[in-house]
């Protein structure tokens, strides 16, 4: 029995330091114990959301919570019909290896949009991300007009090189909430 207790411990130790050598060796930064970013904690809180897309008004609740051990912003969405056409989950981080913010765009219309991360740059109060998605380049873009008030706009770029609107909300608290 203290044999098999030996195999563990060194099997165990071996695991960890191992494990711990290739995020060292693949030169990955280690991530700070959480992501502090005052800019996405405007985003947390429950939203409405109210727009069009290609032309249709739509109207989704939001919500804004940080996940797994504060390193995402998560933004979860769903359409206030029943029952719901669109729900997306959107989590949102940052990259401090490239200094870029990455989000991960995951809704009902499947894996093929979902296979895309964006990478998104931050100037003052816009954080525009870029998506190379299958059928073509697409953009959103988070302006914050004040902590409790955004626009979401989301464009796709055309045949013709130029960027087209796909989507417009503005933001604003939850009543209630």
């Amino acid at each position: 029995m203290h044999a098999h207790r030996g195999i563990i411990v060194f099997v165990l130790t071996f695991c960890l330091v191992g494990l711990g050598g290739v995020r060292i060796a693949s030169g990955q930064a280690s991530p700070p114990d959480s992501l502090q970013d005052a800019f996405l904690n405007d985003l947390e809180g429950k939203w409405t959301l109210e727009g069009h897309v290609m032309g249709d008004s739509v109207q989704y609740r939001a919500e804004g919570a940080w996940v797994l051990g504060h390193q995402f912003l998560r933004l979860r969405m769903i359409d206030v019909q029943r029952p719901p056409q669109y729900e997306a989950h959107v989590y949102i981080g940052y990259d401090h290896t490239d200094s870029i913010y990455v989000a991960h765009w995951l809704d009902d219309t499947g894996g093929r949009a979902s296979r895309t991360i964006g990478t998104g740059q931050r100037e003052g109060d816009t954080l525009t991300f870029s998506f190379e998605y299958p059928e073509g380049p697409f953009r959103t873009i988070f302006v914050r007009i004040a902590p409790t008030q955004w626009r979401l706009r989301m464009q796709a770029k055309g045949d013709d090189g130029d960027w087209q609107p796909f989507a417009a909300y503005s933001m604003r608290p939850r009543a209630g909430s």
